[in-house]
């Protein structure tokens, strides 16, 4: 689990230097919302985990569901509404950022799953 919490840091400078390497604007609130909420979902899943671990991997997929949903409203739709110059590919560097670090913590989830 410690790789989880130490992953949040890094997306979020990752996020910065390809934001600002590609002259994109750089959007903090994406990076902000990443930490945030990937913090909070790893910290519910130790404590479930404690208490019962063999539904700790489903408990991680319908939080992952919720988190992808809640992403979209609070970063991507404020930026299509809003429509600043270049906002299309700011929304996309986001979203592969955060399908990038769904698909990282996944991997290491299923990895502790599967060695407990």
């Amino acid at each position: 689990m410690k790789y989880l919490y130490a992953l949040y840091p890094l997306t979020a400078v990752l996020h910065y230097l390809v934001s600002t390497g590609m002259g994109n604007t750089y959007y903090g609130l994406g990076d902000i919302y990443l930490m945030v909420m990937g913090v909070g979902l790893v910290w519910v899943i130790q404590r479930f985990w404690a208490r019962n671990p063999d539904k700790a991997g489903v408990l991680y997929m319908a939080l992952s569901v919720v988190r992808m949903l809640l992403g979209l409203g609070v970063v991507v739709l404020p930026l299509a509404l809003r429509k600043p110059e270049g906002y299309r590919t700011d929304a996309l560097v986001f979203v592969g950022l955060f399908v990038a670090q769904i698909v990282v913590e996944t991997v290491v989830l299923a990895r502790l799953l599967r060695s407990r």
